[in-house]
This record gives structure tokens, sequence and C-alpha cells, in this order.
């Protein structure tokens, strides 16, 4: 009979514990009802599996949720997302932060690579795509020699001011904006500077003689600057053109330098 009892009470003890293993307490007799395991400790912590990465890597099937703490390498913890282990781990070392140099600094190891548009870096820095900036242009030479002398009363493109360019190169709409920068030696009267486009079916002048240019004196003559222009160009090459004349006769300008300087369309 006494070994009867003892089965008996250890089969209604497996019982009990079934039942209550449902929702199971640590060091706590109310465990939280949304948790099934609720550990209560106000001096020791929970610890997890640790392995190398390594090891990690090589678990087979891991289920999704599963979690690990990494010791090597970027050390922290990891879970699988069904598809690829996520690092939890050191937000100190995940995120770029502002220092007191009010830079952003964070890529700590000499391996560290930023990639934008690739997961795969393959430079510190790697961006696949265009970039918009103020200050991320292009600058196109499209004369630069002797003194050239203007002093047509027409619009005439200047012999041998030419370049070429594919938009696409810019953004992949071609929408751009343009500014030409020009040397001018020495001049009289008033004279005028305009940027003529050719598609070889389509022409188009982005930047022309009443946009507000600007004449500085650089102590041995004069830079010339358009305003910045915006420029839808599409998806065909252009050809580019220098386009000058004078007002008058008698007006000339000598030019020994003009740029023509391109960015994307900034917002």
């Amino acid at each position: 009979m006494k070994a009867k009892g003892r089965i008996l009470l250890l089969t209604l003890f497996a019982v009990t514990y079934y039942a209550k293993a449902q929702n199971v307490g640590i060091n706590t007799l109310t465990p939280d009802p949304t948790a099934v395991l609720d550990i209560n400790s106000a001096s020791k912590g929970f610890l997890m599996p640790r392995m190398l990465k390594a090891e990690r890597l090589v678990i087979s099937s891991p289920a999704v949720g599963l979690t690990v703490y990494q010791t090597n390498e970027l050390a922290g913890v990891y879970y699988f997302d069904g598809t690829l282990w996520q690092y939890i781990g050191n937000r100190e070392n995940d995120e770029w932060r502002r220092n007191t140099l009010s830079a952003y600094t964070n890529l700590s190891f000499s391996s560290d690579r930023v990639g934008i548009g690739t997961s795969t870096p393959s430079e510190d820095l790697d961006i696949r795509g265009y970039i918009g900036a103020e200050n991320n242009f292009t600058v196109i030479l499209l004369y630069k020699g002797n003194v050239l002398t203007i002093n047509n009363n027409t619009q005439t493109d200047v012999a041998n001011c030419e370049s070429g360019i594919n938009p696409t190169t810019f953004e992949a709409n071609g929408n751009l904006q343009v500014k030409m920068i020009i040397r001018a030696t020495d001049r009289s009267g008033n004279n005028y500077f305009q940027l003529r486009t050719h598609n070889g079916t389509t022409q188009t002048y982005p930047i022309v003689s009443t946009d507000s240019w600007t004449w500085a004196w650089t102590g041995g003559g004069e830079t010339v600057t358009s305003p910045w222009k915006d420029w839808n160009a599409g998806t065909t090459p252009y050809e580019l053109h220098l386009n000058a004349y004078s007002q008058y006769s008698g007006d000339y300008v000598n030019i020994n330098a003009a740029y023509l300087v391109i960015r994307a369309k900034q917002p």
C-alpha cells in the first residue's frame, strides 16, 4: 500500500506541475500571466547560451526567434528572424552617433564598411546610385586656352567652346541643375552668354542671357557666373555649346576659359 501511495502521490504531483508549467515562475509565486516563464531576481541575471560566431553560423535549421549571445567579433545578442541572424548587441557599436566634434562616428573596426544601395560594400563608403547634395557637382570644361574675342552682334556658338553629356550620368531621369563660369580678360560695352544644348533633334537654352549673371573683378580680369538653373534634360545625350554675343558694334569681350557646372536637381 505504501508503494502504491507513493506512486499516486508522484502522479498527482506530475499532473499538478504540468498544469502549472504553462505559466512558470522562478523566485516568484505569481508569474505574469502573459509569460510562459517569469524569472524574478534583484541580484542575478539570466544567462543565455554563449558561443562563437562560427558556432552560431553552423546551427542547423535555427527556429524563428532562436536567440544566442555571440562572444567574439561583434559580440552581443543575436536572434534568427527566419532568414537572417539579426544583431541586437551593444548599441554603442551598431549606430552612428554624434561626438563632441559634431561629427558622426562609430565604425570602430578596420574592416567596417558602409553600403548605400548595397549590402556588400567593397569600400569604406560604397554608394550604388546617385548622390543629391548642394556641394556634389561635376565641372565640365568647355574651353581653356588662348584668348578668344567675342564681338558678333547675333547669338552665335563660340568656336571650340563645346562638350557633351549624358544626363543620366548625374540623375536617373536627367533632372539637373546647371551653372556657367567664364573667365573674361577684357571687355567693352555689353556682352552676353548663354548655354545652348542639342540632342540631334531638339535645341534648348537652359541658361540664357537674361538670367542674373554676375561679373566680378578679380584683379586681372573678371569671373562671369550664371545662377543655378533647372534643366530637365531627360535621358538623351546632348551637345553643349557656349553661345555668346555683344550688344552693339564695337562691343567685345575676351575670354580664355569657360566651364559648365552640373549637379542633380535639388529639392
